[in-house]
């Protein structure tokens, strides 16, 4: 973009409107619709000033003189042009504050969605050793049940050999016992038939 008015390139004068106005001696209403009647490029300076590339052999007066009406109507346009020139500048800025806010809100919901990513492997980190915890609570839950029921079938399983070892042994006294009361008897009788003899 040119901003300075002098500024000549392939024998174009970029001026604006109200030094192109200057330059010929003519309003800057006049100068205007001579820009668009010429269809010369326009654009937007740096400083919010539109510029219009106007041939070198044009930018010279060609007596051309405005009126009172037609100066007074230029001012207007003047004017008007530079209201627009200002809302132009405004409404960039604007622009610029939006781009601005717009990235800041980009940048904040790209934090928000890597901290809820974050959270999110985090709780799948905690759920994983959570169940890890209780898998291995219960083997060895389960692991308790089992020695738990081998000792009770242990002691069962004594208890019982006791147990038959116990009547065993009383059923092997209680023969002793008629085992000698038979003989008691036996010797008793001999005893008798003893005596009987003698007489």
């Amino acid at each position: 973009m040119r901003d300075a008015g002098d500024d000549v390139v392939d024998d174009l004068r970029w001026l604006s409107y109200g030094e192109l106005g200057q330059a010929r001696g003519i309003s800057t209403a006049s100068a205007i619709r001579l820009a668009f009647r010429r269809n010369w490029r326009r654009q937007d300076g740096n400083d919010g000033t539109v510029r219009v590339a106007v041939p070198a052999d044009e930018a010279a007066s060609k007596g051309e003189m405005a009126d009172g009406q037609e100066d007074g109507v230029g001012r207007q346009i003047g004017e008007v042009v530079g209201l627009l020139q200002t809302a132009a500048a405004m409404l960039r800025e604007r622009g610029e504050e939006a781009d601005a806010m717009f990235a800041a809100l980009n940048a904040s919901a790209e934090e928000a969605l890597a901290r809820a990513e974050a959270e999110t492997v985090t709780e799948r980190e905690a759920r994983r050793r959570a169940e890890a915890a209780m898998a291995d609570s219960e083997t060895r839950l389960s692991k308790f049940r089992e020695d738990s029921e081998r000792v009770t079938r242990e002691a069962e399983a004594r208890c019982m050999t006791e147990q038959a070892a116990r009547e065993k042994a009383e059923a092997e006294v209680a023969q002793l016992r008629q085992e000698n009361l038979a003989r008691r008897n036996l010797g008793l009788l001999a005893r008798l038939r003893a005596a009987l003899r003698r007489e």
